[in-house]
């Protein structure tokens, strides 16, 4: 029999009597108090002390360990598993006991064990019967997950679909912080290595996790997710069974990441530039200004790093377009409809720039439109530099530094302004789902100049609003600020 058998056995012997007690020793208990509500943990006590058992308020003083904790890396925040031989049990197997009126096995309330300690003996054993032992691999000799968490469903609230756009996404996660900061990282090394496969993976599995209603209770439960693969799942067993993804703490001390993260942040500069800039020894902006062949978007993007990196404020975009929307209007008339996008209109405290469509209702004006609007900021000094022009469409943008900001205008004809809204907001993984269900699902095209039939020739389906891309598409409408998948 191996260890771990051995010591499954010997605790089920620990309980054979109803009454927390064997051949005269009180039984001791320690209740982890983490998520136990006030009015639980009394009844808890109650329980304990009406059948004979004790509790204790140190973990070497007690024969098992109660919690409510479903998760390892919770369970270390209050617990050295490495340094007790005590089983830790689920709470609700005390409330089981007192139910049936009888001490029950206590097989399948086992939320961990640690089988390289001797489990304390009793002079009284029994028969285990149709008691089970249960092996378990090397990798997880530490946790032991009772039955009903093995089989832990998904929440019921959670929409589980491989289509993120059919489910609304919040800005900032209020369960799972930690282990999705720690995913974000994760996901930021990869594309700054431009593994294009693992950068999609690790943001989607990101927006599940974003958009999931409660804590994650076990790797079995994440693992149910879809967007949940089994190289990302094992980072997450990792995480709840240690509280850390060790290649985060790694890379937080690599020079190079740092380096290459630091050049990625300016304007105009991916991957290939980042890395091209780092085998050439540069590792400081100053350096990369030295550069022979920078292009017109690099050298001002380095120029202006410092400033470009500074976060504007909703204040400050809501400033910025109060001067754009005047200016716009008073050179193209009132009924130019003019919306600004992005980060912004998904609801983003601060943004590293500033997206806005306008939009002209006679169509004809639209080809006109982004020459007359800069050169008439540049004019009046409110434009600096200027990235780039593109032709006119949706599709297209230039990007020009004001008051030391970067804006995107986007020049949207009135038949194109509803998909130029969708496509505009975001985000960029909430637009490509979209995309992906409209020409998987519906034998339609969905881009920022419009929605089209799959056919040849493509045929132009009209719409007015938002809503009637959502509706067209057969997608439930997702609020702007529910799309930061």
């Amino acid at each position: 029999m191996d260890t771990y058998q051995t010591a499954v056995i010997n605790s089920i012997e620990l309980l054979k009597d109803f009454a927390f007690i064997n051949t005269g020793y009180n039984w001791k208990f320690f209740i982890i108090s983490a998520k136990i509500p006030n009015d639980k943990f009394e009844r808890l006590k109650d329980q304990i002390i009406h059948h004979h058992g004790k509790i204790v308020d140190k973990t070497e003083n007690a024969d098992l360990i109660l919690t409510a904790l479903r998760s390892l890396s919770r369970i270390r925040r209050n617990l050295d598993l490495e340094s007790f031989n005590k089983p830790i049990i689920c709470i609700d197997w005390v409330e089981a006991c007192h139910s049936a009126n009888k001490r029950l096995p206590y097989n399948g309330y086992i939320i961990a064990y640690n089988p390289d300690y001797e489990e304390p003996t009793t002079d009284e054993s029994i028969e285990i019967g149709e008691e089970k032992s249960i092996e378990v691999g090397e990798e997880e000799r530490y946790e032991v997950h009772c039955s009903d968490l093995e089989e832990k469903e998904l929440d019921p609230r959670f929409l589980n679909t491989r289509y993120l756009c059919f489910r609304p996404t919040p800005l900032y996660p209020k369960f799972n912080k930690e282990l999705i900061e720690l995913l974000e990282e994760l996901e930021k090394v990869r594309r700054l290595n431009n593994e294009q496969p693992n950068v999609l993976a690790y943001r989607r599995a990101i927006a599940a996790l974003k958009a999931y209603p409660r804590e994650l209770e076990s790797y079995q439960e994440a693992r149910k997710i879809i967007g949940i693969g089994a190289k990302i799942g094992r980072v997450i067993k990792t995480y709840m069974e240690t509280g850390t993804i060790p290649e985060v703490e790694e890379i937080k001390q690599d020079e190079k990441f740092q380096i290459l993260d630091l050049f990625s942040h300016s304007f105009g500069v991916g991957y290939k530039t980042a890395t091209a800039w780092y085998l050439k020894g540069y590792r400081t902006i100053e350096d990369c200004k030295k550069d022979p062949k920078l292009n017109n978007m690099q050298k001002i993007g380095l120029e202006l790093y410092d400033d470009l990196q500074k976060k504007m404020s909703r204040k400050d975009v809501e400033e910025i377009f109060g001067i754009f929307e005047r200016e716009v209007k008073d050179a193209l008339g009132h009924e130019c409809i003019i919306t600004p996008v992005g980060g912004y209109r998904r609801g983003k405290e601060f943004n590293g720039d500033f997206d806005v469509i306008i939009s002209h209702p006679v169509e004809e004006m639209t080809k006109y439109i982004l020459k007359s609007i800069v050169e008439r900021l540049k004019e009046k000094g409110f434009i600096t530099d200027i990235f780039w022009y593109g032709e006119p469409s949706a599709k297209d943008k230039i990007p020009p530094s004001t008051m030391i900001k970067r804006i995107d205008i986007i020049i949207a004809s009135r038949s194109q302004y509803a998909t130029a809204l969708v496509g505009w907001t975001g985000s960029r993984l909430f637009l490509r789902s979209l995309k992906d269900y409209a020409r998987k699902e519906k034998e339609m095209i969905l881009a920022s100049h419009g929605l089209f039939h799959n056919t040849f020739p493509r045929q132009k389906i009209d719409t007015s609003t938002e809503e009637d891309v959502f509706k067209i598409l057969g997608v439930p409408w997702v609020d702007p600020t529910f799309r930061n998948c």
